[in-house]
């Protein structure tokens, strides 16, 4: 039986070297590209971390699993979950391996049926808190290690209290939001400095360690490309600012409504009233974030090299499937936006890397595939019965070059508005892919259509124009719909 490395980051895009990207430095995951498949066209769920990971490791649908928003998930899903419902790393530990987790995985509390072996995650770093922050803030603030970065965690709060903030209404969401330290942090540490470091440290202390005679499911979970962008500086060192070169499209699509675009998260960062006020990077503050996503992507890059030379070092490398993937995806400045929260494609692309000892790469899967597909297909490589709730496909046929004229030629995706959402101008939002179009609808909280969006990827791949209210444009909008609705069982 193999062993299965899962490997799954925050908001990072389909940007990585072996996608094409020629500036940033990934050389770990292009190799694993190299001796694996690359999936082109994965797409996510939900362009958003909590559902977006109850879909992947559930093999559910979001419609299904109803988890719209970042609250815990896991436990209460069980109560009324479909019969003979796992997890994915549950399902495999039933059939009959150890598994083990650590870092950020299902965005959730800690799923104890999923881990025989516990499941390990940081916690705030330890020790006093100075004079200024005792009894505002807590140890999370300090996850931020440069001094320039807490001396302006401390103006902040010092401000705070100079306008007559209490400490109760400090304590709200909005009220922590206006202390945060900055978008970006370039520190001078060593890896295990921050807390994918300390994760990746605890994982290979495991691997290699480890003397079980059971297959292993280990799932690593990081966090450092989710702003704010905090990495040691050699990885920032990889790149000069000056060479970075910004998206082309900055501005909005013509024709789309201002609620479209969503909240964009630096804004939380780089100002002191969070969500509450429009927000929009300058380009100075672009290429300052564009910056710190590649060096903190570069750092997990690094850090998964010391997870596959542990494998290597505990003699496992050559009888482990390796999966590399993300949540969803992420905008770097595409329509002037940061961040993930609409259903654009930047945000729903996710790149899927998996490593398969049986099936020896380069390979590359165009077809399309999304994030509900991961875990019956894992059931395939690793040869295991796949459980019959799943609502994924299996796309090992397609790996394996099969023709296959009947695999899907669409992926869905939805969005709702957040509790940060400044224009809550919907109820929900449902978006149907296919090779050449995007159509999305957007419903009112009486099921009627509030708003459309419809491009064409194969004349506007970067989405300039909304062309759902163009004549030409109707009877492929028409279509679309109408297969979306019977998609998702609507008349």
């Amino acid at each position: 039986m193999k062993n299965v490395l899962f490997i799954i980051t925050h908001d990072v895009g389909r940007v990585l070297g072996s996608y094409g990207n020629k500036t940033i430095k990934t050389p770990v995951t292009d190799s694993l590209a190299r001796a694996g498949v690359r999936f082109e066209n994965h797409f996510c769920q939900w362009p958003l971390c909590g559902p977006s990971r109850a879909n992947l490791f559930s093999g559910l649908r979001p419609m299904t699993t109803r988890r719209f928003d970042n609250t815990p998930f896991f436990a209460g899903f069980r109560k009324n979950a479909p019969a003979g419902f796992a997890s994915l790393p549950e399902h495999f530990r039933n059939s009959g391996y150890d598994t083990f987790g650590a870092g950020w995985v299902y965005h959730d509390a800690v799923d104890g049926p999923s881990w025989s072996r516990g499941f390990y995650e940081p916690g705030p770093e330890p020790g006093p808190l100075p004079d200024w922050a005792e009894g505002w803030l807590d140890e999370e603030f300090f996850e931020w290690k440069a001094p320039e970065s807490r001396e302006l965690i401390r103006r902040r709060l010092e401000e705070q209290k100079r306008l007559g903030t209490t400490r109760e209404n400090f304590r709200t969401l909005a009220g922590r939001r206006s202390a945060l330290g900055p978008p970006v942090e370039r520190a001078e540490v060593s890896d295990d400095a921050y807390y994918d470091g300390k994760v990746t440290r605890r994982m290979c202390d495991f691997i290699e360690s480890f003397k079980g005679g059971r297959p292993l499911f280990l799932a690593v979970g990081f966090v450092a490309p989710h702003t704010p962008f905090r990495a040691p500086a050699k990885y920032w060192d990889l790149y000069r600012r000056q060479d970075l070169v910004l998206p082309e499209h900055d501005s909005w699509p013509a024709g789309s409504d201002d609620y479209m675009i969503g909240d964009s998260e630096p804004a939380q960062y780089y100002t002191t009233f969070g969500y509450a006020k429009p927000w929009r990077a300058d380009r100075e503050q672009s290429r300052e974030l564009l910056h710190g996503h590649y060096a903190t992507i570069s750092y997990i890059d690094a850090l998964t090299g010391e997870l596959i030379q542990s494998l290597k070092n505990a003699g496992l490398y050559n009888d482990t499937l390796i999966v590399f993937t993300a949540d969803h995806g992420y905008h770097e400045g595409e329509h002037g936006y940061w961040g993930k929260h609409n259903l654009w494609d930047k945000s729903l692309q996710v790149p899927l890397i998996i490593v398969d000892p049986d099936r020896p790469g380069p390979r590359a899967v165009a077809r399309l595939t999304e994030h509900v597909d991961v875990f019956p297909s894992l059931c395939a490589l690793a040869g295991l019965e796949k459980p019959g709730f799943l609502e994924g496909e299996d796309f090992t046929r397609i790996v394996d070059g099969d023709p296959v004229p009947e695999w899907k030629d669409i992926a869905i995706s939805h969005r709702c508005p957040m509790w940060h959402d400044r224009l809550k101008a919907y109820a929900m939002a449902d978006s149907i892919r296919t090779a050449e179009y995007r159509y999305t609808e957007y419903l009112d909280a009486s099921g009627k259509c509030a708003g459309e969006e419809l491009y064409n990827y194969a004349s506007d791949p970067r989405e300039r124009e909304n062309a759902a209210y163009r004549s030409s444009s109707h009877r492929i909008k028409e279509d679309l719909r109408g297969e979306l609705h019977r998609r998702m069982g609507k008349r």
